[in-house]
This record gives C-alpha cells, structure tokens and sequence, in this order.
C-alpha cells in the first residue's frame, strides 16, 4: 500500500517499529509537564485539555486511561524548544516543539489522538500553542497530516542527534539506557519476575523490545543495530519522515491560508523538503544505512585472528592448524601400510 504512510494506524506503527523506536513513553501525568526553566523560558504550561482527548478514550476518564496504561507520549517540547527561535530563522526552515499522545486500543494498537505544537513566540499569524485532534473534514485532514510531518521532523533530528549520534552519549548511562531498564524507565514495561526477561510489555506488539530483550539477553549490547540499519526504509521516502520542514501549519490569521484551502495536498508538498535537500538526505541516510561488506555477524567470525577468547586459545588454535596436514599424511601413511 503506497499510501500507508498517511494513515494513523501507520504513523503509530512506526513509534514502536520505525527508525526511531525510543521515543515513546508511558504517559504518567496530564497535562504534560515543561522541565524547562521558566526563569529562562517563560511558563511552559502545556495547552492540551482534558476535552481535547476525552472523546478518544472509549468511554474512559483520562487518569483511568493513564491507570490502566492506556496513554502513550513521543514529547519533544524541552528538546526542541530552546532551539526554535535559531531554526526558524533560518531560510526554508520551520519547526515546532511537538508533543503527540497516542491510545492504546482494544486491539493493542496505537493511534494518535492529539498534538501540541509550540513555537517560543508567536510569529507572524501563528499561535503560540496549538493542539489538534483528529480530522472532521477534508481541510482538517490536511492540517492534521501537517501535524503528523512536523512531528516526523523532530523524530528524524532527535534521532539523529541523540538517539544515534555519538556527540551525545556523554549523557549515556549504561544502567540506565540498557534494553531492560530502559524500557522500565520509559514506562513501556513493568517489573514482572514471573517473565523470561523479568519484565512484562505493556505493548506487546512492540519489536524494538520483543525482538531486542532476545538479543540483549544473548549478548548484552545492541542498541546501535537496531535504530541505525533500518533508516532507509522508512527516512528513504521524504513524506513519510521528513527531515525538516519548510512551513509551518497556517491558520486563519495567515495570510497563506488562503492558498492551503484553495490546494492543501499543494500547500502540504511545499512544507516538505526541497527536491535538492530529499536527495542529499536520501543520498545520506542511505550511506548510513549500508552493511560494510567486510562486517561480521552474530555466529560468524571471517578473521581468525581476531579471536577475542584471548592470546592463549589463539596460540593453541594456530597450532593445532599447523598440526592438521601433519596428522593427516600421517592417517595416510598408516591406512596404506595396512592394506600392504
């Protein structure tokens, strides 16, 4: 389906299963709560309301879908926003510090059900924070879909920049950033002794963490494999992930909304990057994503040398090698004198 990446089922798929799968958190407290210092930042009271959602939750109040763990969060807002004013200074450059919260249906999937987006100030015809939910009608869907591409922007610049770049593993903590407790920390898994890997998924079609607590258990390390290889796919078609964006989301008060009314699929296209910005970034995230042709897997080893059970076993292994065309012409020798 060469369309799935609009919809939401897809969008919410791709929080557990995409490029970036670490993101998503367990909603603990709503509204969500600003650790940025006011002083610097202003007040970072969050314009979500218990309204925006309330219709969203099958009939549940919003601390009983927290409670029984039913809220889900990708927030992006302290990362994003001390940084804002500088992007979008920048030419043909736009972004929001987001936040998305998804529900966890009956069926144990994810669907979005609002996004805040924040800007440091206002400018020019653009609301300070905004929240939006889901689509009524056509010009909704395309504002919505707006929402989903900005959201995907902050993903792909966390991701590179975090997650996955090596700059920022100063702030790495090995006890706590591990598959195990990072999963806890994160609220996506509760402690469970009763399980094979001593904590229980509150998602369970969550890949990232099924498919990684089997290899974190064999080998204790494989963060990078798994958020690195698996970038082209996704990040590859520019619609699906943007990088960056070009414009913000108008409303009324712009003057562009005008012309996102009159051709909003339009209107959509050019907030995307330009042709030439998707090539370098195609160009890019499909070096990152290429296996060296000389890379060993788990059960393989091509360098014999490279043994790492240490010198000892090493020294004996070459020896017993030299050893081999000896012991066989010997084996020969003897099976000829038996037959004379």
């Amino acid at each position: 389906d060469r369309f799935s990446w609009l919809r939401d089922d897809e969008f919410a798929r791709q929080a557990l299963a995409g490029v970036n799968p670490v993101s998503i958190e367990k909603l603990k407290v709503f509204p969500p709560v600003s650790q940025l210092d006011p002083e610097i930042y202003g007040r970072q009271e969050s314009a979500l309301k218990e309204e925006h959602i309330l219709g969203y939750l099958n009939g549940m109040s919003v601390q009983q879908a927290i409670e029984e763990n039913k809220l889900f969060i990708i927030d992006y807002h302290d990362i994003y926003l001390p940084f804002l004013d500088r992007i979008n200074a920048l030419d043909e450059r736009k972004a929001y510090a987001t936040r998305t919260i998804f529900f966890l249906t009956p069926s144990g999937t994810l669907k979005p059900i609002a996004f805040e987006l924040s800007l440091p100030r206002a400018l020019p015809g653009s609301q300070l924070k905004r929240v939006l939910t889901p689509p009524v009608d056509a010009t909704s869907n395309w504002t919505w879909q707006l929402a989903k591409a900005h959201v995907c922007s902050n993903d792909a610049g966390v991701h590179q920049l975090s997650h996955h770049c090596a700059a920022a593993y100063k702030h790495w903590r090995f006890d706590l950033e591990g598959l195990p407790a990072d999963l806890i920390r994160r609220g996506m898994a509760v402690p469970d002794p009763s399980q094979r890997h001593g904590l229980k998924l509150l998602i369970e079609d969550y890949p990232y963490a099924s498919d990684g607590l089997l290899i974190w258990e064999a080998i204790q390390t494989a963060q990078h494999a798994a958020l690195n290889f698996g970038q082209y796919p996704y990040g590859g078609y520019i619609p699906n992930l943007a990088p960056r964006m070009r414009l913000l989301i108008p409303d009324e008060n712009d003057p562009e909304y005008a012309s996102f009314l009159e051709d909003p699929q339009n209107y959509f296209l050019l907030a995307l990057p330009s042709m030439l910005q998707s090539t370098k970034y195609m160009a890019v995230v499909d070096t990152l994503s290429t296996h060296s042709p000389d890379e060993e897997y788990i059960g393989e080893r091509q360098q014999r040398d490279t043994e790492t059970r240490g010198l000892v076993m090493l020294k004996w292994w070459k020896h017993f090698t030299g050893l081999h065309p000896r012991f066989r012409e010997s084996k020969r020798r003897l099976r000829n004198e038996i037959v004379t």
